[in-house]
């Protein structure tokens, strides 16, 4: 299989093997607004752009909550097509043409960890500031 997989539809007629359906979890600023605030790295082990921090264990998403400013959150749940070895998913709701999500092992939390200030809130949500009584999502 060529490892250049941009879509969910470069998988269409290939050997799945690897591949496995399964829950992924990111957290996410709770609001009644348009638009998606996800927790996003400050930067990545590699040092690229910032991304969604997203995990099949969401028990992992303790550790990114504990470091993020509190503010009223949820744990948002996808069911997805993934393949921890190159570390993506895909969102099984998507079309064909959707961009694969990557997915964060606990070796890599825990390297984003030892880093100062790893994770933050997505930009772009005015108001909602930080609170000092906000109940945890349930990481379950």
């Amino acid at each position: 299989m060529n490892d250049s997989i941009e879509s969910l539809g470069h998988l269409l007629g290939q050997d799945l093997a690897g591949w496995q359906i399964a829950y992924y979890h990111c957290l996410k600023l709770k609001h009644g607004l348009m638009g998606y605030f996800p927790a996003i790295t400050t930067a990545t082990v590699d040092a690229t752009e910032p991304e969604i921090v997203g995990v099949l264990d969401k028990k992992l998403l303790r550790k990114v909550w504990q470091t993020l400013p509190k503010r009223e959150a949820k744990i948002d749940t996808l069911l997805v097509l993934a393949n921890t070895e190159k570390g993506i998913a895909f969102d099984l709701k998507g079309d064909v043409e959707i961009m694969p999500l990557k997915i964060f092992s606990k070796k890599e939390i825990d390297e984003l960890l030892t880093k100062e200030n790893p994770f933050r809130w997505s930009p772009g949500l005015i108001g909602g500031k930080e609170a000092d009584h906000v109940s945890d999502p349930d990481f379950g």
